[in-house]
């Protein structure tokens, strides 16, 4: 699932309904009239503060980030993705990128 800005530029929408109740109240036939058109897309959080607008938007990539340092210190590294060239070039510029994105500057060595 991905995140972005909605058309009010304090909300975060997704084009995806996180669940059939979400997709009920935001939906023309079960919930407000207009409200995807409104938004530009289901509603995950409005009102928010534009400092924490990068840090809500990458929340679902942060949680991927998260679950990848999991599965590779949880695999052997006898195993294909337990060495640490695969937490080395594929899981610290997956972090770094974050960190970038949601400070706005690069991330220090």
């Amino acid at each position: 699932m991905k995140f972005k800005r909605g058309k009010p530029s304090d909300a975060i929408v997704t084009d995806e309904p996180i669940d059939d109740l979400h997709k009920q109240i935001m939906t023309v036939d079960g919930g407000y009239p207009g409200n995807l058109v409104h938004y530009g897309g289901y509603v995950v959080c409005e009102s928010v503060h534009p400092k924490l607008m990068p840090l809500l938007l990458a929340a679902p990539d942060l949680l991927a980030a998260c679950q990848a340092v999991l599965k590779w210190a949880h695999t052997p590294q006898s195993e294909p993705g337990g060495g640490f060239d695969t937490f080395a070039e594929g899981i610290v510029p997956m972090i770094d990128e974050l960190i970038t994105r949601v400070t706005g500057e690069e991330a220090q060595p």
